[in-house]
């Protein structure tokens, strides 16, 4: 049967749902934050203060066989011009094989209201040390991740999305999977 000519192979497409459902979950993650000097004229950190909050992968926690990161969604709360929000991202190969991991940060598809996408010109707030991790078979690795608004930053209560996207470079197929954390990021 000439598939070019029938659309997708239909078989594939289960398989592909269920494995995109479980990848995309997230696990418990441990966050912190680091602000810098407060604002000029401040003393310390702003009323409402920078909070970070993950949303935890809820189920399949411990599964060896599925590729996933971990967690889910990142919420950092009162970014201000010299304030750095941390949290640690898992990567974990579910492959019988190591395999490299591809890391970088890009505005959100779509964003959920309130939020708009990063702007462009912002992506280089978010620092990713390690934008390939070679992760070992059946376990993962961590790292961590810094959103900072530089001290002379002029943007002021706006809530964006971006995405941490993770991606399989040794994917060959015509569908290839990315990982998507999403990180919501709201400024004073």
């Amino acid at each position: 049967m000439d598939r070019s000519l029938n659309g997708p192979d239909r078989s594939v497409m289960p398989r592909l749902v269920a494995i995109m459902t479980a990848v995309v979950l997230a696990l418990a993650l441990t966050a912190g934050c680091t602000p810098a000097s407060p604002p000029s004229g401040q003393t310390g950190i702003p009323p409402g203060g920078l909070g970070i909050s993950a949303t935890p992968k809820e189920d399949g926690k411990g599964d060896r066989d599925i590729t996933y990161i971990s967690p889910a969604k990142i919420d950092i709360e009162n970014l201000y011009p010299g304030a750095t929000g941390e949290f640690e991202l898992e990567v974990h190969n579910g492959k019988d094989m190591p395999c490299t991991f591809s890391i970088t940060a890009r505005p959100a598809d779509s964003a959920e209201a309130p939020f708009e996408p990063l702007p462009k010109e912002y992506l280089d707030w978010v620092k990713i040390p390690e934008p390939s991790l070679l992760v070992p078979p059946k376990e993962s690795k961590f790292v961590t991740i810094a959103v900072t608004m530089p001290p002379d930053a002029t943007v002021k209560q706006k809530k964006y999305e971006l995405l941490i996207a993770v991606k399989d470079t040794s994917q060959t197929s015509f569908i290839q999977i990315e990982l998507g954390l999403r990180v919501m990021v709201s400024t004073q």
